[in-house]
Parts: structure tokens; sequence; C-alpha cells
């Protein structure tokens, strides 16, 4: 059942995630915030029902003429060899030029599918992108807040992104919206100060601002429908919330040694940085835990604090300032440009929310993602639609030789080749089931896992000598090799072949011969054999 709400919520959240922009700018220009995506369900049923209306009318109109055209045909049905007649006045040129066109359309849908490319075909796939989570978890906890980024602590990210603006007396919390009237969204402001006027962050001290729940919002309109997956003490904890400064969440980095990145949204002068500035040395925190994004204080930023990394918004500005640390959306590059850049530069794409998303970035090299779900990116192992040149040669060489053998097969007619071709037939059925295509994903998975350890090893003297033995005692069995069609001596070589291949149970066990190893993302950390990496990626093969 857990794992069953955890696709539920899955695809729930993918859904609003792609929505929660367009609602956003709905508030800002109604100011008001309800569930539009109830709204939009209600409308989407209209058109619908609407739509099909229209086609049962379609359809009724589509008869009416269908029986009148039968009717005119039956009637003057000696006329219709007038419309044969107009058919042949066009010439030999313009027909050539009709089928000319339409071969040429066809040729071009038939051949589409070969100018698709995708970085996930690839032999060498990169580490997999660290997460960052954007407001903490927005999914499972009110946004910005100390329970949301401790539940993106939960996920193991490798940095906190947030919005900072600085109060009235110079405090400086963590508040995404700007403008008039930005904080009726994610607290009370109206039930507080119902009459109050106000426009940025500086109409309000920090002992005002502590006055607001920040957290109600979140359980009164559900903006991701994942209530229903929390427990009760969140919820409760959810409630709660009240806006945090800068100062606690550097202390929780700090604790959970994370970086942090941050949006500054006040107007960026001189004055404001020094005091953002001040707060983060003041707190003790590790210089390079800090991705400087604001761009305005940059050269203020780099005399005040050196060590902190100097990260980008524009490809172009990274450059002229050799900077090595890129943050852009998700779509502001192509694949291959990631590709090229990442081997020298660290890129940073937002707004990656679903699964395969993350999967095109992770084949192209992104070395990091900011993601509103990493509750549902963590547990990935490996990305979506990964298939490399191996694998794709294995189902080939597979595939090509089953068709050898059953060619072979039909072919042989003759009384005397009755015996061959019964033996033929035990072979090419034996490489066609289920049981030989799983000794070949086994044989795959400990190729792999060879070469992860000589990887991890930094050399390829890691492989014991009787394993390879044994490989190579495999090879020679599983290989079929046919000579002339008149020769007795090749029934009772693929006789022998037949009957050596039923399944026994071995002496030696691979298990025991090679220890199972990890993917070398996880540490180096060993597990017990026969279970863990293989039996996970055999599973990820079949999916």
């Amino acid at each position: 059942m857990r794992l069953m709400g955890a696709g539920v919520l899955r695809h729930v959240s993918e859904v609003y995630l792609f929505l929660d922009a367009v609602f956003r700018e709905a508030f800002k220009a109604l100011s008001i915030w309800v569930n539009w995506y109830m709204i939009s369900v209600i409308l989407s049923a209209v058109l619908a029902s609407y739509c099909l209306l229209f086609l049962v009318f379609l359809m009724v109109g589509l008869v009416i003429v269908v029986l009148g055209v039968g009717g005119m045909i039956f009637r003057w049905k000696y006329e219709w060899w007038t419309i044969h007649l107009s058919l042949q006045v066009h010439n030999e040129t313009s027909k050539i030029s009709i089928i000319t066109v339409f071969m040429a359309v066809l040729l071009m849908v038939y051949l589409s599918p070969l100018l698709i490319r995708s970085p996930c075909l690839t032999d060498t796939l990169p580490p997999k992108p660290h997460l960052v989570g954007h407001r903490g978890a927005p999914v499972l906890a009110p946004e910005n807040t100390i329970m949301s980024f401790n539940k993106s602590a939960e996920c193991n990210v490798a940095a906190f992104e947030t919005d900072v603006q600085l109060s009235k007396d110079g405090v400086p919390f963590l508040m995404h919206d700007v403008g008039k009237k930005f904080l009726r969204r994610t607290t009370n402001i109206d039930d507080v100060f119902p009459n109050r006027t106000y426009n940025s962050s500086s109409d309000f001290t920090w002992e005002e601002l502590q006055k607001l729940n920040a957290g109600e919002w979140f359980i009164k309109t559900n903006p991701f429908w994942s209530m229903g997956f929390l427990s009760e003490n969140d919820k409760a904890l959810a409630g709660r919330q009240k806006i945090p400064s800068l100062e606690q969440l550097l202390e929780l980095a700090k604790e959970h040694n994370t970086s942090l990145m941050f949006d500054l949204k006040n107007d960026d002068d001189k004055d404001d940085c020094s005091i953002i500035i001040n707060t983060i040395l003041n707190s003790s925190i590790s210089h390079n835990l800090i991705w400087w994004l604001p761009p305005k204080c940059r050269a203020h930023v780099k005399k005040q604090a050196p060590g902190f990394r100097q990260v980008f918004s524009n490809k172009s500005v990274m450059k002229l300032e050799n900077g090595q640390y890129l943050n852009v959306k998700y779509n502001a590059m192509t694949t291959e440009e990631i590709r090229e850049m990442s081997f020298n530069a660290s890129i940073n794409m937002w707004g990656v929310n679903e699964r395969w998303l993350f999967s095109l970035l992770w084949c192209s090299g992104a070395s990091s993602v900011t993601t509103n779900t990493c509750h549902l990116l963590k547990d990935m192992s490996r990305p979506d639609w990964y298939l490399n040149e191996i694998q794709k040669r294995y189902a080939r060489d597979t595939e090509r030789a089953i068709g050898l053998l059953r060619q072979y097969h039909a072919s042989l007619t003759s009384p005397e080749e009755q015996a061959l071709k019964t033996s033929v037939g035990k072979v090419s059925a034996i490489f066609g089931s289920q049981l030989f295509k799983a000794l070949l994903d086994i044989q795959e998975c400990y190729e792999v896992t060879l070469k992860l350890n000589a990887t991890e090893n930094g050399t390829q003297d890691m492989v014991p000598k009787e394993m390879l033995e044994q490989n190579s005692e495999l090879e020679r069995v599983s290989r079929v090799q046919v000579t002339s069609r008149m020769s007795p001596q090749k029934v009772e070589r693929v006789s022998g072949l037949v009957s050596r291949s039923h399944v026994e149970t071995p002496k030696t066990s691979f298990s025991h011969a090679f220890p199972i190893t990890t993917h070398p993302e996880a540490h180096g950390s060993t597990m017990p054999a026969g279970t863990g990496f293989c039996d996970e990626w055999r599973t990820e093969r079949e999916v």
C-alpha cells in the first residue's frame, strides 16, 4: 500500500507542479488563491461534453450525407461516369507531380524517427545529478519554512534553495513573493493586520513578521493534493510554521553540511548585500557551502567573502568572468550544450520536477537540478529509458542467431536430415526461451559489475581467474557452428549440445566466486551475494 501511495503521489504531484506557474500568475492578477485545478477540471468537463455532443451531431450529419449520396448514386447511377471522364483531363505531368509529392511526404514520415536523438543512448552514463531543494520540499511542507527544509534534508539534497528579503529593521528572512501584498498567499496577514497597507518587506519589522503564521495556508489550500499522504503529526507541524530568518536556515545548513543558494529579492544594493554577507559570516558556516547567485553586488561579495562559490545565470557572463558554476532553467540549453559544457563547468538546472526530465538531464551530464520533488527523484538509481550500445548489441546478436537457426531449420527437408532438423529445432527453442534470455541478463550483469569494480579500484586485475575460465567455457558452449548439410558428424554434435543444455544445479555458484558490489555511487559498500545491484539491474531491464 505504501508503494501504491507513493506512485499516486508521484503522478498527482507532477500534474500540480505543471500547473503551479499558471496558478501563481492567476493569484497575482486576481489576488485570491482558490483551487484553480478544480475549476480547470470543470471547464474541461464542459468542453468535453460540448465536443461529445458536437461529435454526435456530426455523426448524424454524416449518416444523412451518406444516405443522400447513396440515394443519388442509385437514382442517377449513369451520371457518375462524368466524374471518371473529368479525371482524365489531367496530363501525365500533373499525375507524376501528385505521386511525387505524396511519396515524398510518405518517405519523410517513415524516416522521421531516424532524426530522433537521445542522450540516454550511450555507453558512458554520467554521474547522477545532485538534488537542490527548491524552497525546501514544497510538496511535503509549506515552502520556505524550516519544516520544508528539514524534509528536503531527509532527501540528502546537496543544497537548499531559497529567497531572501530584508525586514524594516534589517533582519534577513525567507520569502519568495515580492511586491504589493506579497505576504497574502503564504501567510495569514489579512487576519493579523487586516487594515495594513504594504508593498514591500521594508514595511514590516522582524517582530511583526514573527506574528504571522506561514503554514495554515498549506493545510487549507492543499496546493499539491498531498495532505492525504502526510501524517497527522506532519499536518499539525505544518500548521504551526513561522517565517524563518536566514540565520535559522544557515544553522540548519551547517548542521547537515548542506550548501545554500538563494535569490536576493531586495534591490541588491551594497548595504543590503553587506547585511547578508555579515549574517553569513557571523554564522561560521563554511564559505564553500555558499552558492552566491545575486548578480548586482557580485564584485562586492568577491572582496568581502572570496570563498563563496559564484554562481551565474548567464553563460556569456560566466565565461567572461571565468566562472565555473551555472544556474539556468531546464530548457535554456540543449542536451548537446549541456554535455559539452559539463566538462568545464558545473551546471545546475532549475524547474526539474518530473522523472523523464530528470532522466534526460542526467544522461546529458547536468551536475545538479533544483526540484520541488526531491522525495521522488532521490530513489532513482538509473535514468528512465537508459539503453547503452552493449545492451543493444546483446539483443541484436541473440535475435540474429535465433533467426539464422530457424532459417537453417526450415531448409532441412530431406529424410536423412530429419534428425538434424529435430536437434536444430530444440537448440533454437532453447535460445529463444525465457531461461536463455535470463542467463544472458545474468552474464551481462556480471560483466557490468566487473567493469564497475575495475573502474572503482583503478585496475583490470580484479577478476578471478576461475571466473574468466568459466566465462570462456560458457562462451564456447553457447556458440553453434553449422557445417555442410550432408556431414554425418553434425547430427551428433548438435544432439550432444542439446543433451548438455539441460539445466542442472551447478556445484559452484557464481555468487560465491564473485562478491556483488553496488553502484559506484554507493560509496564502495558491498552487499551479500545474490542480492542488490544485479536484482535491481535485472528488474529495471525488464521494465
